[in-house]
């Protein structure tokens, strides 16, 4: 299996090409993230990415660098994020710089947590808020075609030509099916293994499991269900002609979508630092 899997890669021109260039990346992905970093220091926008709360995650400005250069690049006119934080500032950045160009454009960010809704809220200086509109939803876990996946029950009433996917967290989705669901609280897993922590710089820290933070499980004995967000899916039919997906970060849910969108579409992966993936309807002329 391992044989034939290895050849699958070596003999498919763009898979080679995809695995070669991911393994070089991330040899030098310092370099990749010093380069980010002085990329928003050049457009005088660093000073924006600040921390609300310390057990606010790492800033991946390798992550952020691409979602700036995707919106300024694409113009959308209304972009829906799944999961608030240092992107929700960063699209924010991209709407403006869009605007200065001639080409409005409107975020609405959707999160199941009101603590780190607020919390984003919070770090926006006014000249941002204008930008972006603040929708809280709860989230529970559903199927769909027989997967186990996860929706919000409140969506923003919008038409987007822009999805962001960065959500939920597996804390955040309620309920279960069948016995099975997304959070390590409802489930039959027992072990004193569990690690709660957060991630400051490269360096870890443990804490308690009842502090507003992100929780991690110890390699090896890990319990936490990947995310797979469904709530694409409701959007896509009456979706606009230049309909676009961006996922960071989250395979599990970028390989549901692949298989149960509608549309036709234009699929980019790069492997490279855990992974973006990027769907672009392709184009249908009206009958």
């Amino acid at each position: 299996m391992i044989r034939k899997k290895f050849k699958n890669w070596l003999f498919h021109p763009v898979l080679f090409f995809q695995l070669l260039s991911s393994i070089i990346k991330n040899k030098f992905t310092r370099y990749y993230k010093r380069r980010a970093i002085e990329f928003f220091k050049s457009k005088g926008i660093y000073k924006y990415f600040v921390s609300g709360n310390k057990h606010e995650p790492w800033i991946d400005f390798i992550d952020l660098k691409g979602i700036y250069e995707t919106v300024t690049s694409r113009k959308p006119k209304c972009v829906l994020e799944f999961g608030v934080g240092f992107s929700t500032i960063c699209i924010c950045l991209a709407l403006k710089e869009n605007e200065k160009n001639g080409f409005n454009g409107q975020l609405y960010t959707v999160d199941a947590e009101k603590f780190w809704l607020e919390n984003t809220e919070s770090k926006l200086p006014p000249d941002l808020k204008k930008y972006v509109t603040f929708h809280y939803s709860p989230c529970s876990v559903t199927i769909i075609n027989n997967q186990l996946v996860t929706r919000f029950e409140n969506l923003p009433n919008i038409s987007s030509n822009f999805i962001y996917i960065d959500g939920p967290r597996p804390s955040s989705v309620k309920g279960k099916i069948h016995g099975l669901g997304f959070h390590e609280e409802n489930s039959n897993f027992k072990s004193g293994d569990a690690i709660y922590r957060i991630e400051e710089g490269n360096k870890w820290h443990r804490i308690n499991r009842t502090e507003k933070g992100f929780y991690y499980l110890k390699e090896g004995n890990r319990w936490s269900r990947r995310i797979v967000c469904s709530d694409t899916l409701l959007y896509e039919s009456s979706a606009p002609h230049d309909f676009f997906i961006r996922l960071d970060r989250v395979y599990c849910a970028s390989n549901f979508l692949i298989n149960n969108l509608k549309h036709k579409y234009i699929v980019k992966k790069d492997l490279a630092f855990s992974g973006t993936v990027t769907l672009e309807r392709k184009y249908q002329p009206h009958p």
